[in-house]
Parts: structure tokens; C-alpha cells; sequence
């Protein structure tokens, strides 16, 4: 008869974070699945391209990268590379509890949440990113849907000066981290 002690949520391999289930911790289940798209997978897919699908590859990734410079960031540098920095810290190390998170706020439809939130769909999966149309879908009693959270994507929820908003948001994200 199989016997678990826990389920747990931990989205890091045991050497790269002690908390992580392993065969050493007992009889702990770990839900985290994977990220849907690993280091080890992309430079697998990139190295089998040609040439010139590598061509069209960097293409793509400059078009993203001046899509955030110039847009989200605002043609401002230092922010671009903040962000860059962000981005390659959540993916690398997506169970480390961060302190800050990003707040993009700008124009509606000027490619905010279709610039970051598709990209990062496609990295970590739909499992572990919530769309959050309307700030009342967080403070329902039932929100089962933020226990596996890695990332959460904000859509015009609310004026950008809204400190209680980014607070509550904040809090949600890290008492997910702490668990």
C-alpha cells in the first residue's frame, strides 16, 4: 500500500532548493509538473535548425526584444534591461520568492499584457499563469487556481496610482512564494 505524508508545491529540482520533494524527504508528492519549456529543450530545437530557420529565429526574439524596449519600456534603457533581467531570473529560478514584481501600466491595447503574457505562456505554461480580467476573481473565497502561481498577468483592473491594488497583489504573490 503507497502512503504520501504531503502535497506539496515546489517548482525547483532538489539540488537547486532544499524544500524540493525528494527521494531523501520522504513520501512528499510534488505537484509541480515542469515548466512546458525547459534550457535543456530549446537549445535541443535550436541547435537542430538551419540556418536560416535560426535567421528567422533571431528575427523574431529582436522584434519582441524592441517591443519591450520601445514600448513597454519606453525607449529607456536602463528598464529594458530590468526587465530583461526579471524575465531570466522567473524562469531560471521560478520558486525563489522575489520582493518586487513589474507593473507595466500605459494606453489600453498597446500590447502589454499580449507582449509578456503570450510570451510567457509559451514558456511556462497555462498551469502556472492566471489572467486576472477583473481584481473581484482574487478575492473570491475560492481561489484554488493561485496555489500553483508562478506568474500573474493583471489586465486593466484598476488606474495605475491604485497602491492598494499593487499591495494586495503583492500579497497574494508572496504568500504563494512562502509555501
Amino acid at each position: 500500500k503507497l502512503c504520501y505524508s504531503g502535497i506539496e508545491f515546489y517548482p525547483a529540482l532538489p539540488e537547486e532548493d532544499e524544500r524540493t520533494p525528494s527521494e531523501k524527504s520522504g513520501n512528499r508528492i510534488n505537484t509541480f509538473s515542469g515548466l512546458l519549456i525547459t534550457k535543456q529543450e530549446v537549445k535541443a530545437w535550436y541547435d537542430k535548425l538551419s540556418e536560416e530557420e535560426k535567421s528567422k529565429v533571431q528575427e523574431e526574439v529582436k522584434f519582441i526584444c524592441n517591443h519591450q524596449l520601445h514600448v513597454l519600456c519606453g525607449h529607456n534603457k536602463k528598464d529594458f534591461k530590468y526587465l530583461r533581467k526579471y524575465q531570466a531570473y522567473i524562469y531560471r529560478k521560478p520558486w525563489d520568492k522575489l520582493d518586487v514584481h513589474v507593473d507595466i501600466t500605459g494606453e489600453q491595447s498597446i500590447g502589454k499584457s499580449l507582449a509578456l503574457g503570450q510570451l510567457y505562456l509559451k514558456i511556462f505554461g497555462e498551469e502556472y499563469i492566471l489572467f486576472v480580467q477583473d481584481i473581484h476573481q482574487l478575492k473570491e473565497q475560492f481561489n484554488a487556481e493561485l496555489e500553483k502561481l508562478l506568474l500573474m498577468i493583471v489586465e486593466e483592473c484598476a488606474s495605475p496610482n491604485n497602491h492598494n491594488l499593487s499591495n494586495f497583489i503583492k500579497g497574494i504573490m508572496d504568500s504563494n512564494k512562502e509555501k
